[in-house]
């Protein structure tokens, strides 16, 4: 329940408040009027008394309908005061739920946060797996080749042609009783020197 409304609520609340208020003393004054008309009748004796009756019946059926007005403003007021209260169990009620779906949701989120970003992890480490599964054999080829002599820039490269059939000699070397394929080859020779054997060597 917004500030609004609730300032409305009371504010009606107070209206009918104020409205029972009047009616209340619109029928005290009435009684107290009847009441002064009465002792005046006793004072006056027996021959004024005879004189005023219509009068005082009117003035007390004045007083028993204005006792009646305020009777029923009374209850009308008590009744918006019921009705006031129940509008304000029901938003209440609706803040709560409110309060409860966006906690769930929250919830929600972080999890769908949480788990989005295992995905990323995961995804990110599988290509990672997958290329050091692929490249664990031309590794191992490299490792186990001689080492080669490095150039002025801290780089392996292919300088001249002899230097680049020495190179495929020594990826072949470890394998010299196997055949080798040519895609193995050039991707050993990749991962050995940084540079594309076709680039450096004219196959017969």
């Amino acid at each position: 329940m917004d500030s609004e409304t609730a300032q409305k609520a009371a504010e009606r609340l107070r209206e009918v408040e104020e409205e029972r208020q009047r009616w209340i003393t619109k029928r005290t004054e009435a009684l107290a009027r009847q009441e002064k008309l009465l002792k005046l009748l006793k004072l006056q004796g027996p021959k004024t008394s005879q004189n005023e009756p219509q009068k005082t019946d009117k003035e007390a059926e004045i007083a028993q309908m204005e006792g009646d007005k305020a009777a029923k403003a009374a209850a009308a007021a008590q009744t918006r005061k019921k009705e006031l209260k129940e509008l304000q169990e029901r938003a209440e009620k609706a803040r709560k739920k409110q309060q409860a779906a966006a906690i769930v949701l929250s919830r929600n989120l972080k999890l769908l946060q949480a788990k989005r970003k295992r995905e990323e992890v995961e995804a990110d480490e599988q290509p990672r797996k997958k290329l050091d599964v692929g490249n664990t054999e031309a590794v191992e080829t490299a490792v186990a080749a001689p080492e080669m002599h490095p150039c002025e820039e801290l780089e392996f490269y292919v300088c001249v042609l002899e230097l680049a059939n020495a190179t495929c000699f020594r990826i072949a070397a470890p394998l010299w009783l196997k055949m080798i394929a040519k895609e193995k080859l050039q991707q050993a020779f990749k991962d050995y020197t940084g540079k594309v054997l076709d680039e450096v060597v004219d196959w017969p």
